[in-house]
């Protein structure tokens, strides 16, 4: 009797630990095809994002190309003597529509790279004084296209040298200035700038005399696609973007206060990233005071290749102030026959040409023996495609649209270069 207890012990015994390898087996066998599930999922994803990627910096090239005519030859435009005041005035309207829309399509490309976590910040020296009197000018003008007035007020004593993303601080402090014009009749805009070294964060405190936000709508105006009044041009971008950049810069954006009919008050704070390791790694560099004007090139040569006429004609009348001799060509084999013929100070090239690419014909050139300075120029504005210019041997990178103080810039600073050589 206690014999066949114990089979029978035994035998359940092992139908249990049949059933309990067979359950091991089953959920292993779950856990494989789960783990290749996800690994599926993540690699479509990981497809998905670069598709999206791709595309985006695709359809930003296209837009960019015929907006940088638009812009570029509008402003030739505005600065005839030839138009009558209504027809000045349509010109006008066209020109900050396309500035609207150029400044969207920037919004997009950061959003979709902050999404991708691929959104970059170069921290790099800033020479305060400088770099504060550069946002005046640009922001003075962009009130005065208004009436609106703009008062820059230095309240704390700054350093000479901030660490951060001087590039990325502007783009914040753009979109609020747009911001704030877009919604401001009368008065204007006053930008207060201090800051604290017992917290290393610069404050940049912008205070509107527009129309104010609702008590009711404050808490809802960093969310995306807000849009406070339908009425107005927008799709509700500026304010979260910016304040995903502050914050990527270890700072923060805030509304301090708004009062309907009465204005608003936003402060941008910015984190001096000054450390041990990038006071070793970066020299503070001198930046130069923005260039007004077009410097005078009278004894330069400059080529311009593009492959198509109307964006030699815009770099043509860019270039004309300067007074330098400027040859066009839509052919880069042409462009190469040029050189062999011809001595060039300055090419710039189009990185987008039909016959070989930019980067084929920069080492053609090279290969000719050009020694002078080779410009990029190019819609594509993501940071990859500027890196990679400037890794293959171009010595400067142009963004369609042509910023033209930012080229004049770029122009003087090879010519003061030139002098010293």
């Amino acid at each position: 009797m206690a014999i066949d207890e114990n089979i029978q012990t035994t035998s359940s015994s092992q139908k249990s630990l049949e059933d309990t390898v067979a359950y091991l087996e089953h959920e292993l066998t779950k856990s494989k095809t789960y783990g290749k599930e996800l690994e599926k999922s993540k690699l479509i994803a990981v497809k998905s994002a670069a598709a999206k990627s791709t595309f985006l910096a695709n359809m930003s090239h296209e837009i960019r190309s015929p907006l940088g005519l638009i812009l570029g030859f509008t402003e030739e435009l505005i600065k005839s003597n030839h138009l009558n005041p209504d027809n000045k005035y349509l010109i006008q309207t066209i020109q900050s529509n396309s500035k609207m829309l150029a400044r969207l399509i920037n919004d997009i490309l950061d959003f979709s790279k902050i999404e991708a976590g691929k959104l970059d910040f170069d921290v790099a020296p800033i020479h305060c004084c400088h770099f504060i009197d550069e946002l005046e000018i640009t922001f003075k003008a962009i009130c005065t296209e208004k009436r609106l007035f703009f008062h820059k007020d230095i309240l704390t004593t700054l350093p000479d040298c901030f660490y951060s993303d001087a590039v990325r601080i502007k783009q914040v402090l753009m979109n609020l200035v747009y911001n704030a014009v877009k919604h401001t009749v009368n008065g204007g805009l006053t930008l207060k700038i201090s800051y604290s070294e017992p917290n290393s964060l610069l404050y940049f405190d912008l205070i509107d005399t527009g129309i104010g936000i609702p008590f009711h709508s404050q808490a809802d105006i960093f969310q995306m696609f807000t849009q406070l009044n339908k009425d107005t041009p927008g799709c509700g971008l500026g304010l979260p973007l910016s304040r995903n950049l502050a914050r990527g810069l270890e700072g923060d954006l805030k509304l301090v206060r708004s009062r309907p009919h009465e204005g608003s008050w936003f402060r941008v704070e910015i984190k001096n990233q000054k450390t041990l390791q990038n006071l070793q790694q970066l020299k503070p560099q001198i930046i130069q005071k923005p260039c007004l004007h077009p410097p005078l090139m009278t004894d330069w040569k400059i080529l311009v290749v593009d492959d198509l006429i109307d964006n030699v004609r815009l770099l043509d009348c860019i270039l004309r102030p300067t007074k330098a001799l400027v040859d066009g060509t839509t052919s880069t084999f042409e462009a190469l026959q040029k050189v062999k013929a011809f001595k060039y100070d300055l090419i710039l090239l189009d990185l987008m040409m039909p016959e070989m690419n930019g980067f084929k014909a920069l080492k053609e050139l090279r290969d000719l023996g050009f020694c002078g300075e080779i410009w990029a120029v190019s819609a594509h504005a993501m940071k990859s495609d500027i890196n990679e210019s400037l890794k293959a041997g171009f010595s400067q990178y142009i963004s369609k649209p042509i910023d033209r103080q930012d080229f004049y810039q770029k122009l003087e600073n090879l010519m003061s270069s030139q002098k010293f050589n």
